[in-house]
Formats: structure tokens, C-alpha cells, sequence
């Protein structure tokens, strides 16, 4: 489903991602770790095409989404939803009107089958009877749970997870790791997790891709990363301070 090859980006000096290659399995969820600053906020935009590399490809069910623009580019978005960090949600609009509001915009759907598959969205994220309330409002955790709603809401092939779970704590943190694991299974879409929640996270995922220093330097199942003899892998896994990771 997604394909990177050779994927290099710099910002002035400073090379950020210095030549991936890698593949995300179709219908599987795969997550994408790292310390912080390692890349991967910067190649989740170039995945959905926010951003253009200084070379390489990031191939799209085929389709190089770095060599295209204007309406073939939104086509190809049109394959993505997203959760954000902070779930994004707008704060004029109340619950319902932000899970609504890729239906209305995108969409020329009336007004009674958008509520209908509003309503069912948000049920099956855990969201009932809350419809009225605005974003400020709602818990972390709830705001999240909006946020996968309207992610979800076009139908997406691949949904996107830019650290899900930042500023929850860890109850909330199990929680949201369940709900991407159960909402993947339910709608066999191709889910990318990127996440700082290690090793928890690992309960949920079908694949993994380390990023350090701007490289790969493992990739796997959530096993062989755990067996993994790379003493740069078994010191991010462990959280210790002695090793080749320098802390700064």
C-alpha cells in the first residue's frame, strides 16, 4: 500500500531523513518509532503528500505521490484519513458538526444519510449522546476518540496516527492503543501508528519500522524487534541511558 524508496529530505544542513526504504503491508497495522526529531513527523508528511523530498519516491498503492499536484494530488489524499496529536478538532463547531464536516465539504450527500453516518461513526468509537458538546468540553481521551471519527468518516484505505496518545495518561493510553486495534480489524483499513509508547504499543502492531538518526535501522515484527541483537534497537526498547544512542 505505501512504498518508500530512497526518500531523502534536508533542511538547510540538516539532513533529516537520509535515504528510506521500506514498505507498509497492506490491511496491517504498522508503526513507525524513533526517538524524538529522528524523522517521523517529516516522512508522515511526505506519506500524505504535505511535503516534497529533495529525492526518492513515496510510492502510493503505486502512485509516486511526491511527482504530482493540484486535483490528482487531492485524489490520492483522498485515500487518507488522520488522527493529530491533538485531534485537530475545530473549536466553533460542536461534536457532531466536526465528525459531519468532511461529509459536507466533500461530499453531496443530504443532510439525512450525513447524520445517519455521523451518528454510526461515532457510536462505533465509543461516542454516544455527546453530539451537542464542543471540544473544550471533552476529555483528552474523548477528544481523540472525535478525532478517529472524523478520520474515518470518508472511508479512508489508510489512516494515519501521528503520536495518538501524547498528553493522555496511561489508562487513557491503553485505551486509545485498543480502540486503533479494534477500529483497524473492523474496517481492514491500513493503519500507520507513529508513537513514543514503547513497548506498549507493540501489543497492537503487525509491523515495525525504527527510524534513528535519520536512517532505518530495524524493521520487523513487533518479536524480531524484540530480539533484535542492534544494540541502538535494545537501548530505545529498554529506555536506558548507557549506549550508542548519545542523549542530548
Amino acid at each position: 500500500m505505501i512504498a518508500i524508496r530512497n526518500l531523502k529530505k534536508s533542511f538547510q544542513r540538516q539532513e533529516v531523513l537520509k535515504g528510506l526504504n521500506f514498505e507498509v503491508p497492506e490491511g496491517k497495522i504498522t508503526g513507525i518509532v524513533g526517538r524524538s526529531g529522528c524523522g517521523k513527523t517529516v516522512l508522515l508528511k511526505h506519506i500524505i503528500g504535505l511535503m516534497k523530498p529533495d529525492s526518492g519516491e513515496c510510492l502510493i498503492a503505486g502512485e509516486d505521490i511526491t511527482r504530482v499536484n493540484g486535483n490528482r494530488l487531492n485524489e490520492i489524499r483522498k485515500k487518507f484519513g488522520m488522527l493529530f496529536q491533538t485531534a485537530a478538532l475545530l473549536d466553533s463547531m460542536n461534536v457532531f458538526e466536526n465528525v459531519a464536516f468532511p461529509l459536507r465539504e466533500k461530499t453531496r450527500l443530504p443532510d439525512a444519510e450525513i447524520r445517519e453516518r455521523t451518528l454510526t461513526e461515532l457510536k462505533n468509537v465509543g461516542i454516544v449522546g455527546m453530539e451537542e458538546k464542543y471540544p473544550s468540553q471533552l476529555s483528552g481521551g474523548m477528544r481523540k476518540r472525535v478525532g478517529l471519527a472524523r478520520a474515518l468518516i470518508m472511508n479512508p484505505e489508510i489512516v494515519l496516527f501521528d503520536e495518538p496518545t501524547t498528553g493522555l495518561d496511561p489508562i487513557m493510553k491503553k485505551a486509545i492503543h485498543q480502540l486503533i486495534f479494534e477500529t483497524q480489524r473492523r474496517v481492514g483499513c491500513t493503519a500507520v501508528v507513529v508513537s513514543h509508547d514503547i513497548p506498549e504499543v507493540f501489543e497492537i502492531l503487525d509491523y515495525i519500522i525504527m527510524l534513528h538518526d535519520g536512517n532505518v535501522v530495524e524493521k520487523g515484527e513487533p518479536e524480531q524487534l524484540q530480539k533484535s541483537d542492534n544494540p541502538i534497537v535494545q537501548q530505545f526498547i529498554k529506555g536506558e541511558l548507557e549506549g550508542p544512542i548519545r542523549i542530548t
